[in-house]
């Protein structure tokens, strides 16, 4: 008998707390749901901040905080790290409250999903080109904010990586002794990405190939001139260890060329008269 009241007086509570629980993420003002969001926000509670934050844009679809709770909506996904939704409510933002004055962050904020997607350079560098792509227009859009220096820093270390992958590829061809595709890339990376820091490395890499398809005096140029620019000591090492390998290769074929013809039967054709 015990049991079954206590099981009557469960089942009649549940409904009751199933109430408390929806009435957490339900209430009577925008306001009042912005703050509780924010609140969520800060203690990284994604999914509850999201709940309340659509709640917000159902319940109060003419509140004059329908934008900054579109663009926390967006936020909050970027803090779930569901990048794919974030972009598409940030996205939300900009075409249907092109006036907000939360525009700039939503278009700054889109390149960071894609700059947080950005994978390792032995990936797929899709991500990366797009997050280029979104902070440039940033970039365009509001030249004037104060977010620009940093996110120039963020296009630059996107670059690099860009940078960095063609070198790998460079590397791999020179080690397949494929020299003229190995060299393409390296000139890919001089032409396209010369305000990285890969320029000298790429520099040494073109040296190299033209080394290895016997164009010596092209590539002694091009090593002197990358060392007298200064270069970082491990580097420098590499240089004149490539510069004395040349010349190693020029001395002997020099040597070559200067041993007399020997005639049919073995003999020196210096030794006749």
């Amino acid at each position: 008998m015990l049991k079954r009241s206590v099981f009557i007086l469960c089942c009649l509570g549940l409904p009751a707390l199933a109430g408390c629980a929806q009435n957490r993420y339900r209430h009577p003002s925008a306001d009042l749901y912005l703050e509780k969001a924010n609140e969520e926000l800060e203690k990284k509670n994604c999914w509850e901040a999201q709940k309340l934050l659509r709640n917000l844009l159902s319940d109060f679809p003419g509140s004059h905080l329908v934008d900054r709770a579109q663009y926390k909506l967006g936020f909050a996904y970027l803090c779930d790290k569901d990048y794919v939704t974030a972009v598409f409510e940030f996205e939300r933002l900009l075409n249907e409250f092109p006036t907000s004055p939360f525009v700039d962050q939503a278009r700054y904020q889109i390149g960071v999903c894609y700059y947080r997607q950005s994978r390792g350079i032995h990936h797929d560098q899709d991500e990366t080109h797009k997050a280029i792509r979104e902070f440039e227009r940033f970039i365009e859009d509001f030249p004037d904010s104060d977010l620009v220096p940093g996110t120039r820093e963020r296009i630059l270390e996107l670059r690099t990586k860009l940078a960095r992958k063609k070198l790998m590829v460079a590397e791999n061809y020179m080690q397949w002794d494929m020299y003229e595709s190995a060299g393409r890339y390296c000139e890919i990376v001089l032409k396209e990405f010369d305000d990285t820091a890969l320029v000298s490395r790429a520099r040494f890499l073109l040296a190299r190939t033209k080394h290895r398809v016997g164009a010596l005096d092209e590539a002694l140029e091009m090593l002197r001139l990358l060392a007298a620019d200064g270069v970082q000591d491990e580097l420098k090492q590499n240089i004149a260890e490539e510069i004395r390998q040349i010349e190693k290769t020029r001395a002997r074929q020099n040597n070559e060329l200067r041993k007399p013809a020997e005639k049919p039967d073995g003999s020196s054709a210096a030794n006749t008269r």
